[in-house]
């Protein structure tokens, strides 16, 4: 969040996180609710993503049918290797900065550039 900074003050963007589910507020609905608000969501995906059941199993779909139809689009961010990460999104969203190589593999400089 902290890296949006720039681009938040400039543009008025709004970023939502996990981080931001309340202490004692249904954290199921909570993380629906984001995605059913969103223009934008970026996945993180690596190996915690993927073994997260309600990522997989619901977020991620509920994100990509929104991207499907056109209410949001879905752009994933490849942060950690993780076996079947490039089909993860490959034929219904793009995964930064390459589908095959995760930014912990690459130079961070140049993964952020083509991430941008």
């Amino acid at each position: 969040d902290k890296a949006l900074a720039l681009v938040k003050q400039a543009s008025g963007v709004e970023s939502q996180t996990l981080e931001d589910v309340s202490a004692g507020s249904d954290a199921h609905q909570t993380m629906e609710a984001m995605i059913d608000s969103a223009d934008v969501i970026v996945p993180i995906v690596s190996a915690d993503f993927c073994a997260d059941d309600n990522m997989m199993d619901t977020l991620l779909p509920r994100a990509l049918n929104r991207h499907t139809a056109g209410g949001a689009r879905v752009v994933g961010v490849y942060a950690r290797e993780v076996s079947g990460a490039a089909d993860l999104l490959r034929r219904q969203a793009a995964l930064l900065p390459d589908e095959d190589i995760p930014v912990s593999d690459m130079n961070r400089d140049k993964a952020f550039e083509k991430i941008a």
